[in-house]
């Protein structure tokens, strides 16, 4: 979550490495990334809600609480093949809106030298 943060703020230092085709329309989005204070399971971790689901990238709201859509932004991130597929049409359900992020998208991942493909 730190990374994604970071990033999203413009506050990560290898910039450099950014795809040049991508370099001219990079900038501070100003959002900002926090695990929420949640209770919603015992002994977890705080803001953390963790699914263990063989085919995680499916319908991953209907196995997890969205917590109020109208004023915070719902984000799993998992092991979510084909995660980085644009939506042709607009979400129906916005009280199941969320952001799906593959782990291998976000973070350290790709930086620390593994490959995607």
């Amino acid at each position: 979550m730190e990374d994604l943060h970071k990033d999203f703020l413009l506050l990560n230092t290898d910039t450099a490495q950014v795809n040049p085709y991508f370099k001219s329309i990079i900038g501070n989005a100003k959002i900002d990334f926090y695990l929420a204070d949640t209770i919603l399971q015992p002994n977890g971790e705080p803001g953390i809600i963790r699914i263990n689901k063989n085919n995680n990238g499916s319908k991953l709201y209907n196995k997890s609480v969205i917590v109020d859509p109208a004023r915070f932004l719902n984000v799993y991130i998992g092991n979510i093949s084909g995660s980085f597929s644009p939506s042709a049409t607009p979400w129906t359900l916005p009280t199941k809106d969320a952001v799906y992020l593959g782990f291998d998208w976000v973070g350290q991942w790709l930086r620390k030298g593994h490959q995607k493909y």
